[in-house]
């Protein structure tokens, strides 16, 4: 299949212009995500429905912060002071982490002549 990919904008006037040439629409999927879909996504997807084409687009939504509560393993110290040597264990330790995401809207038409 065929990937036109054309901005969020001109999504819909592209689909427009491909039926008035002969093409039917076969289906639409639309989502908003912060992780990227993979690039055979699409290609793969439009296969398995029997498209011909797939107009695609994607346009930045918005960007967001959380913070996210983690544990990190510290190794045991091996600690020399005036000639004792003392090893101390490992231990988990509380971290406190900002995790930063930034969302898109995808979408794709698929069509067939």
């Amino acid at each position: 299949p065929e990937i036109y990919p054309v901005p969020m904008e001109r999504h819909d006037e592209e689909v427009r212009r491909l039926e008035a040439s002969g093409h039917q629409v076969i289906g639409l999927a639309e989502f908003n995500t912060s992780s990227s879909p993979s690039r055979k996504h699409l290609p793969e997807q439009a296969k398995r429905v029997g498209t011909d084409i797939a107009v695609s687009s994607s346009k930045f939504d918005r960007r967001t912060q959380e913070l996210a509560n983690t544990q990190e393993w510290v190794s045991g110290e091996r600690i020399t002071v005036n000639g004792t040597t003392v090893e101390t264990e490992g231990r988990w330790v509380n971290q406190v982490e900002v995790r930063n995401y930034e969302y898109y809207n995808y979408k794709a038409t698929f069509l067939r002549r």
